[in-house]
């Protein structure tokens, strides 16, 4: 498995680990201590998948990791960050796949 491939599969599992507290942050628009807790937590975990993904050469690989990213900023309902993310795509096959999965983001395209 080259560097690139173990940098998706990181930035696959970050943004796994963080679902939950994208769930919470979607679901959630009070702002007690427990609130504020996941929300740091998500956004810490995005921007270090993000400097990750930012640190992948190849194309190609460097969009697959994005569309993890854009996958936990959409269940985060954090619609601004998937929408910046997703114009950065311009691999079809992974474009396609993230309208399917989330059709809202056809407005910020």
């Amino acid at each position: 498995m080259s560097a690139e491939e173990r940098k998706v599969l990181q930035v696959r599992a970050m943004c796994k680990v963080a679902m939950g507290c994208a769930e919470v942050v979607a679901a959630n628009g009070s702002r007690d201590h427990a609130f504020e807790y996941e929300r740091e937590t998500y956004q810490k975990r995005k921007l270090r998948a993000i400097q990750i993904t930012n640190s992948i050469r190849d194309r190609f690989y460097f969009e697959t990791a994005l569309q993890s990213v854009i996958d936990l900023c959409v269940v985060a309902n954090d619609m601004d960050d998937a929408g910046k993310l997703f114009r950065m795509i311009s691999v079809d096959d992974i474009r396609r796949a993230l309208l399917k999965s989330h059709p809202a983001l056809a407005r910020s395209a």
